[in-house]
């Protein structure tokens, strides 16, 4: 396969990932108030509200995958560029500033559809 339809296939992954996500917060009792939510900063996949709390989740969907190795999944500059962006966000949105943010993380596995929620995955502390 070619790089371009390499891309495409990630693209497509992606979407599924972020469609079970949002059905599985949704189901959990969240409200989605965003999704793929960019700025020149980086990209939030999804942002939900559930509780007073605003949060911010990052979907990772991998069609193989080690439970011991979730926790690399995420490296800190890209939890550097979720929390920037989600700073931008609730400029944006000032009728959040007195929620709660949190940070989650979804892995979703298409070869068995097993979802892993991870909440406060990661906070401000790494900037």
């Amino acid at each position: 396969m070619n790089s371009q339809g390499s891309i495409m296939k990630r693209k497509q992954t992606g979407i599924i990932g972020e469609n079970e996500a949002t059905c599985f917060l949704e189901k959990e009792g969240c409200v989605i108030i965003k999704r793929n939510f960019r700025t020149r900063r980086g990209e939030i996949d999804i942002i939900a509200v559930q509780n007073n709390i605003v949060i911010f989740i990052e979907v990772k969907t991998t069609r193989v995958y080690s439970e011991d190795s979730l926790e690399y999944l995420i490296h800190n500059r890209k939890r550097n560029k979720i929390i920037m962006t989600s700073k931008y966000f609730m400029v944006e949105h000032p009728e959040y500033e007195e929620y709660n943010k949190r940070y989650d993380v979804i892995f979703i596995s298409l070869y068995d559809r097993k979802i892993i929620h991870i909440k406060n995955a990661f906070g401000l502390n790494l900037l």
